[in-house]
């Protein structure tokens, strides 16, 4: 028996038809990872923002913003619009964690 030769054609249409159910495997993968990134991202923050390490990790986070406060006040020596913009990062990032800090530790009296 001999083999049919296959013609540019079909060799092209053959080889598209495999890139397609390679993207179509690749697409799905990518969709179920996404999914499991976002469901560790979501049990994480949870963790986070519950108890002794919400506490914590907010403590750390008014650490983080009078660094970030500190680096706006250098900056605005240089350049005064963009420090004075780091600095309210920085004053944000500290009200916030701070608030966190004692909504937790209220939370915390409550129970």
């Amino acid at each position: 028996m001999q083999k049919t030769k296959a013609t540019v054609d079909e060799k092209t249409r053959d080889y598209l038809s495999r890139q397609k159910q390679l993207l179509a495997r690749q697409k799905e993968k990518q969709k179920d990872f996404l999914k499991e990134e976002a469901a560790k991202r979501k049990a994480f923050l949870q963790r986070m923002q519950e108890g002794e390490n919400g506490i914590r990790y907010s403590k750390w986070g008014v650490k983080a913003g009078y660094a970030v406060l500190a680096g706006g006040l250098l900056t605005s020596v240089f350049s005064p619009w963009r420090g004075l913009g780091i600095m309210a990062v920085g004053g944000l990032s500290v009200a916030s964690n701070l608030w966190n800090i004692r909504r937790l530790q209220d939370k915390k009296r409550g129970d």
